[in-house]
């Protein structure tokens, strides 16, 4: 089967561990217009060389205390990481809602509506130490 681009970005699936893996059809990969890969690019890339302006990548990874702070500052780090994606049209709107299971472990779940109104959702567990 030959290579086809279907969609606005890479399609990506909850492997049921709390993790997300690419979708693959016939040794290619999958895409579709979820936008899960924009959302998830623009929560957790490292800063790089061709982003001058640091518009890829959230404050998530500075928080280390867990605190009574922490649920607003991943919900609103969140909600700031993903306000280019917004300014650009390719989603609506984001609701992000931090949840603490323990001492250091919180769950981030994010929900969005894309450009054609498509609802999504992702659970993303995280460590605060």
């Amino acid at each position: 089967m030959s290579f086809t681009s279907k969609g606005g970005g890479l399609a990506l699936k909850n492997n049921g561990a709390g993790k997300l893996t690419f979708q693959w059809v016939h040794g290619n990969p999958v895409f579709d217009d979820s936008q899960t890969e924009t959302v998830m690019s623009l929560l957790f890339e490292k800063p790089w060389w061709g982003d001058p302006a640091g518009l890829r990548r959230s404050q998530l990874a500075s928080i280390r205390e867990d605190d009574a702070t922490t649920r607003s500052r991943l919900e609103e780090y969140a909600r700031e990481a993903l306000k280019p994606a917004i300014d650009s049209g390719r989603l609506r709107s984001v609701t992000p809602t931090a949840t603490r299971l323990g001492a250091g472990r919180w769950q981030l779940r994010l929900a969005w509506v894309t450009s054609s109104g498509r609802q999504e959702l992702v659970d993303i567990p995280l460590m605060v130490t």
